[in-house]
């Protein structure tokens, strides 16, 4: 966890210095939902032969927020900023 919780300190140190330099936005939203598909995929594909994949209800807990993000994030990602819940003005 320590090594995780550097590397990712320093990937969003010089990615956000770097993108304010290019002037571009850092998508968080996209960024925690491809992280949270892909978690949970590793987490279902670690454990799921030892518990017998769908017929257990621990694999089922973690593939349902795994396919939930992967679904927000092909969402967000494929529609045009102006479109997206987040920049609308309600």
């Amino acid at each position: 966890m320590p090594i995780g919780t550097f590397a990712l300190f320093g990937v969003l140190t010089f990615l956000l210095a770097r993108a304010a330099k290019l002037g571009v936005k850092f998508d968080a939203f996209g960024f925690a939902t491809l992280g949270l598909a892909i978690s949970g995929l590793q987490a279902l594909l670690d454990q799921g032969q030892q518990l017998d994949w769908f017929g257990s209800v621990k694999i089922r807990i973690e593939a349902t927020p795994a396919v939930l993000s992967l679904i927000f994030f092909l969402v967000h990602t494929a529609l045009p900023a102006s479109v997206r819940f987040s920049s609308m003005n309600c």
